[in-house]
């Protein structure tokens, strides 16, 4: 791949991710990126486990690049030059979250206006609409972990869904990779790569040959102990890919309670 119009990493400055303590975030100037004609801000996320780096795209462009623990200067330069070779997957891929979270919100339309709460953690939270806020995109708090507020310019529907989705799926975010972390460690087992979606169909999806994890972000409605039994789940499919009595063994003896759990998590099928 020609260099030409490529900002070396060298020339660049990390700064801490606002997001993450303890992680760096690096910029890529827009002129390197005609694709995206954007600066595009990627996070490196290193860990002890991964052997390799991969790049990760989740929502709004937020670029993960993650790499094993141990990485040098010569590394970010081949981690950034790969970044600008792949800019166009990077945009359909962005193109498709969007239209992702517009096809998906639907299923967290329940506040809107059937129900007088939203559900989070297994607990039911009351909400309050404050519209007409000067602001072009809408968003969601949980204030005082007692109640949410929802700040948007208007009431309209559909703005309130995807708010709430994405609001859901940053959640997702913050909650889940460090469960799988734990859990990975306990199960002797490489930390898989995770994705999200929002479907009505099932709660996780593995793929062991790609190391993946696809989590559903309504899995956030549910109490902790249902996701931490989804999270175990999930990573015994890499020693049992089927449902067979092995599966199951395998799953008890790391969740000796796991019958509790997985029945408990089937109350909350309806929130799909």
């Amino acid at each position: 791949m020609s260099s030409r119009g490529f900002v070396s990493p060298f020339h660049s400055v990390s700064v801490p991710d606002p997001e993450k303590k303890g992680r760096m975030a690096r910029k890529i100037p827009k002129t390197s990126l005609p694709l995206l004609s954007t600066d595009l801000t990627y996070v490196i996320v290193p860990h002890a486990r991964r052997k390799r780096f991969a790049l990760v795209l989740k929502p709004g462009k937020k670029l993960e690049v993650r790499t094993p623990l141990l990485y040098t200067s010569s590394d970010l330069l081949t981690y950034e030059r790969y970044i600008v070779s792949n800019q166009d997957w990077i945009r359909r891929v962005d193109e498709k979250y969007q239209k992702r979270v517009e096809n998906s919100a639907e299923p967290l339309s329940e506040a809107f206006p059937g129900r007088d709460y939203i559900l989070y953690l297994g607990t039911r939270y009351p909400f309050h609409i404050q519209s007409h806020i000067t602001s072009h995109q809408a968003w969601v708090a949980l204030e005082q972990n007692h109640f949410f507020v929802i700040r948007t310019s208007n009431a309209d529907s559909k703005e309130l869904r995807i708010a709430l989705s994405t609001w859901y799926r940053n959640k997702a975010e913050e909650v889940l990779p460090p469960l799988v972390e734990k859990y990975a460690a306990i199960m002797n087992l490489s930390v898989p790569d995770l994705t999200y979606n929002c479907v009505k169909s099932r709660w996780a999806v593995c793929y062991p040959s790609r190391n993946q994890i696809r989590f559903n972000i309504l899995i956030l409605k549910t109490p902790p102990d249902c996701i931490e039994y989804l999270v175990v789940h999930e990573l015994s499919h890499f020693y049992v890919s089927d449902h067979s009595k092995k599966f199951w063994m395998v799953v008890s003896s790391y969740m000796p309670d796991y019958k509790i759990r997985r029945k408990k998590l089937t109350t909350y099928r309806t929130v799909l």
